[in-house]
């Protein structure tokens, strides 16, 4: 993993944690032990790329398990499996990470929900 993509990963958990907007440069960089020149150009960006990996991280697994050979039993099994290992690792969030960024900024910007609906329509085809 390059340090761009474990910055994000970093900067994810802490947005996952305490929501966008309670989620300080400060707490991000104190988290992911990364100085200001580390960071991204600004945290919007930053919370762009976060939707852009989860949406990535999400579209290889469950639509990979779906769209996989099988009985419609064993993809559900599959989806479910993953989804439960999913947010045992995620420090118990028990909430979806990109359900909770595009409900809490897609009232106040179009950009941001434009991107995090675009990660929500690949659940519409399966």
């Amino acid at each position: 993993m390059s340090k761009r993509e474990e910055i994000i990963r970093q900067a994810r958990e802490v947005i996952h944690s305490k929501g966008y907007k309670a989620a300080g440069v400060n707490d991000i960089m104190t988290y992911a032990h990364i100085g200001k020149g580390q960071f991204y150009s600004s945290k919007y960006d930053l919370g762009l790329a976060v939707v852009e990996q989860l949406t990535r991280k999400w579209e290889e697994k469950i639509v990979g398990i779906i769209q996989a050979d099988g009985a419609p039993q064993e993809k559900l099994s599959g989806m479910l499996n993953w989804i439960i290992g999913y947010h045992k690792q995620a420090n118990d969030y028990s909430e979806c990470p990109i359900g909770n960024l595009a409900l809490e900024m897609s009232e106040h910007d179009e950009e941001f929900n434009a991107f995090s609906e675009s990660g929500l329509k690949l659940w519409r085809p399966c």
